[in-house]
């Protein structure tokens, strides 16, 4: 009875630290802040070459082009507990050009991808 009650309380304990620690959110991704960085890759070729067979010491190759896609990616940042949280998304070219830096940006209003969740400065 003694050892069932012990049992008991060790798994209530780590359930009540799980959910102390699933609470806290400090480390959660920012969802708002004010732009810092604005970026504008162009679409970029390139090529890839990959063994396709190797037979008596002779070998042979495949080439393929990739294609890498226009990106606009628009980094914003807040400062949380003293430190510069930063996160960084892709949006659409209206969004991009519609936008500076050192405006606001929330990802809850505004359409984007995301890319990095977070980065701590």
């Amino acid at each position: 009875m003694k050892r069932r009650l012990i049992s008991c309380g060790v798994i209530a304990l780590g359930m009540l630290t799980f959910g102390l620690a699933s609470c806290f959110k400090g480390d959660a991704p920012i969802d708002w802040g004010v732009i810092i960085e604005k970026r504008h890759e162009p679409e970029t070729t390139y090529s890839k070459r990959k063994l396709f067979m190797e037979a008596n010491g002779k070998r042979a190759y495949t080439i393929r082009d990739y294609v890498d896609d226009e990106d606009y990616i628009i980094t914003f940042g807040v400062e949380k507990f003293g430190k510069l949280k930063s996160r960084t998304v892709y949006v659409t070219k209206e969004v991009y050009d519609s936008l500076r830096v050192g405006d606001g940006f929330n990802t809850k209003i505004i359409p984007h991808e995301i890319i990095d969740e977070d980065k701590q400065k």
